[in-house]
């Protein structure tokens, strides 16, 4: 299969019935799955509180796999151009009344109102250039000023070692990939600042090794349990980061 990377193809593979129906379980079941799952939530739930962002706005929110774990203050608008994405997000979050949902391009969005805090996961990251600097210009026209844009970010150092030895051709969608210097350079040529990266997946190979481990035992939540602890180890080359950006 040839590598997607054009925006509108990432869209069309994301409107795919069987695509979102296995979304989550497909990416997020498994114990390292889980642990990259619970720390993006961690980290979003953190900078809702520090920051007592009242209305926050999740861009391509998927099937809610974060939207059902945040936790608002007051309210929040989920935002997805996949009607599968969006039925399986309402299912979700059915009693959660603070949370409203749009069909919406991100590239095109109309949007009325302003945002303390905006976050996406497993979207910019499939962009090339001039479509991350759309997302970033339409961040800022919906953020507050001063607002945060909390997103993940791919390490190029550990990824292209990972891709050299399982192969490129496992990786059916595009993936930017970044240096620490190169990535504050692009987010402040779009008019943020970066603010913090936090670390997610310190220590790959030996994380997917215990994740492998545990999901054949069928002992997920002890294998969780090893991993949480693990990744608090500190790493100068991690798997990705969770960026935390500022407007200007």
């Amino acid at each position: 299969m040839a590598k997607i990377k054009k925006a509108d193809a990432v869209r069309e593979y994301y409107t795919d019935k069987e695509i979102a129906e296995k979304y989550i379980s497909k990416r997020f079941s498994d114990p390292l799955g889980r642990l990259q799952h619970n720390l993006q939530v961690k980290i979003v739930n953190k900078w809702i509180k520090k920051i007592n962002a009242g209305n926050v706005l999740e861009i391509a929110c998927g099937p809610a796999r974060l939207t059902r774990e945040v936790k608002l203050i007051d309210r929040g608008l989920a935002i997805d151009y996949s009607d599968e994405m969006l039925n399986i997000a309402k299912k979700i979050t059915s009693n959660s009344s603070k949370w409203k949902f749009a069909k919406m391009d991100a590239f095109k969005m109309n949007i009325n109102e302003k945002f303390d805090l905006a976050f996406t996961f497993r979207f910019i990251r499939h962009l090339k250039q001039d479509e991350r600097k759309k997302i970033c210009e339409n961040a800022k026209k919906v953020l507050n000023p001063n607002g945060t844009f909390v997103f993940d970010v791919v390490n190029i150092k550990k990824n292209k070692t990972i891709r050299k030895i399982v192969g490129q051709k496992k990786y059916e969608v595009y993936d930017k990939m970044y240096s620490k210097k190169e990535f504050i350079k692009e987010m402040n040529e779009n008019g943020f600042d970066v603010i913090k990266l936090y670390p997610i997946t310190n220590h790959f190979f030996t994380e997917w090794a215990v994740s492998f481990a545990f999901k054949k035992l069928r002992l997920n939540k002890l294998g969780l349990a090893v991993l949480t602890a693990l990744d608090k180890i500190p790493s100068s080359n991690p798997l990705e980061w969770v960026a935390i950006c500022q407007k200007r």
